[in-house]
């Protein structure tokens, strides 16, 4: 009878988990003052897949200007490189520029990029600190450091490419202002289609076409981030507000509306109206002389 109580357990626990999967969350925030404008089920657990690869981007461009490593640094990729996505056909022995590969990644969900970075970088770790083991498990403790220092408090990183790991909505709009503060991301994520350089191992010099994935970018404001089936991180601009003061100089307030939106039957669709329902809730928030409440519950901490 407990071996049968516990199987029922288990099968009560995945379909509850099956559930919360399948429920819409979102939330609207403002990037610089990191206000919340719309919010509905942000704390349910949800798979971080290639959401992960946001943190990827991050550790890498945190750890290049850490140690003055330039971009334009060649990496050779490795053996044993295995992964599904690989839009760049990259091989054991190609060569290409840690900033293509953030391209990649960036704006075609490359997995096999996040990868070569993850050991890249991971493998520069370990000798900067002079220590050996698994490169990927360094580069992936960097990952889970940096979400410990966003406060991502629900989130746990177990893969530099995607299908491992969990998050909530919350602690996803937190990684996604940690990396538009990022000097430099933004341009990865704003253009539609980018040329990229490699050297295959051959020795013939290539040049590839990546698409971005998110077919929003230029709409609506819509300048990023990531666009995974029925989940997406977005960036949407909007012009400073430009306010005259008694001084007679001129206050300049920049607002970037940062969206995350998972589970919806109709991403696009749903990311339209949560941009333009949240800056209405913004615009109302600014004439009313962006009041706060004593707990400042309505902001992401």
């Amino acid at each position: 009878m407990k071996r049968i109580s516990q199987i029922l357990t288990v099968l009560f626990l995945s379909v509850w988990a099956a559930k919360a999967q399948t429920n819409e969350g979102y939330i609207v925030a403002e990037r610089y003052s990191k206000r919340v404008l719309l919010a509905t089920n942000t704390e349910q657990v949800v798979s971080l897949g290639r959401f992960s690869q946001l943190a990827t981007v991050k550790v890498a461009l945190d750890w290049a200007k850490a140690s003055g490593t330039s971009l334009a640094t060649q990496v050779i990729i490795p053996n044993g490189v295995n992964a599904a996505n690989n839009p760049l056909s990259l091989q054991p022995g190609d060569r290409i520029t840690l900033r293509d590969l953030i391209y990649s990644i960036s704006m075609a969900n490359d997995e096999v990029g996040s990868v070569v970075i993850a050991d890249y970088v991971g493998r520069n770790i370990l000798s900067r600190r002079g220590k050996a083991g698994s490169s990927l498990t360094a580069f992936i403790a960097e990952m889970n450091t940096l979400g410990a220092s966003l406060r991502m408090t629900k989130t746990k990183f177990l893969s530099p490419f995607g299908g491992q790991g969990t998050s909530t909505v919350t602690d996803l709009a937190k990684l996604a202002i940690g990396l538009m503060n990022t000097h430099g991301y933004e341009f990865y994520t704003k253009q539609k289609s980018r040329r990229l350089s490699l050297m295959r191992v051959s020795g013939t010099a290539q040049t590839l076409t990546v698409i971005n994935n998110n077919k929003l970018i230029g709409t609506l404001g819509v300048s990023g981030m990531k666009t995974v089936g029925n989940n997406t991180a977005i960036s949407a601009d909007k012009k400073p507000y430009r306010e005259k003061l008694a001084t007679g100089q001129i206050k300049m307030t920049p607002v970037q509306m940062i969206i995350i939106s998972v589970g919806s039957s109709n991403r696009d669709l749903r990311v339209k109206q949560l941009i333009s329902t949240g800056w209405q809730q913004y615009e109302a928030w600014r004439a009313a002389g962006y009041n706060v409440s004593p707990e400042r519950k309505e902001f992401l901490h």
